[in-house]
């Protein structure tokens, strides 16, 4: 309950020492390891966040919120090999998980594996065929290279269509 004060009054430090005061709780439930790293992202502290989802993962094998928040925090540091690695394998695992999967295929991006991108962007749209988010990744992503040109272009005009205020899709 103080946690939840204190994160609701934004005192990050203050949530950061209660937490670190109390550390049965923090080592038998991962959400307090995903805590610590939020608190530390709030405190500007990127480096120490990635570091606690790291040391304390191996307590949660197989969390995948763990997982994913690390992958996240792998790429605000600039570690897109290491951030690909990880949600390579929460999408073999959940591919049904859309936000993991449209980060995977955004890190596949970057890492120029324009394939893998293809290839997760494709199959989130088989499960989500109205989504502008995705519509739109997908269709810049065919258009930037120039195939599947009015295909790509009516996947744009449908996602202008849908969040016409969305400057991303302009």
């Amino acid at each position: 309950i103080a946690l939840n004060v204190l994160e609701k009054d934004e005192e990050w430090e203050e949530a950061l020492t209660v937490l670190r005061e109390h550390p049965q709780a923090a080592r038998t439930e991962p959400v307090f390891t995903l805590k610590e790293s939020f608190y530390l992202l709030h405190l500007d502290n990127l480096e120490a966040a990635v570091e606690a989802l790291e040391k304390n993962r191996s307590r949660f094998p197989g969390n995948d919120d763990i997982n994913y928040f690390l992958a996240l925090g792998y790429e605000d540091l600039g570690e897109y090999a290491k951030a690909k690695n990880e949600l390579a394998k929460l999408y073999a695992k959940k591919p049904e998980w859309q936000e993991m999967a449209y980060s995977y295929a955004l890190i596949c991006g970057e890492l120029e594996d324009y394939p893998c991108m293809e290839k997760v962007l494709e199959e989130t749209l088989q499960k989500h065929p109205n989504d502008p988010t995705i519509l739109n990744a997908l269709g810049f992503t065919w258009a930037e290279q120039g195939k599947k040109l009015d295909e790509a272009h009516q996947m744009i005009s449908k996602a202008l269509l849908s969040e016409p205020k969305n400057y991303s899709f302009q």
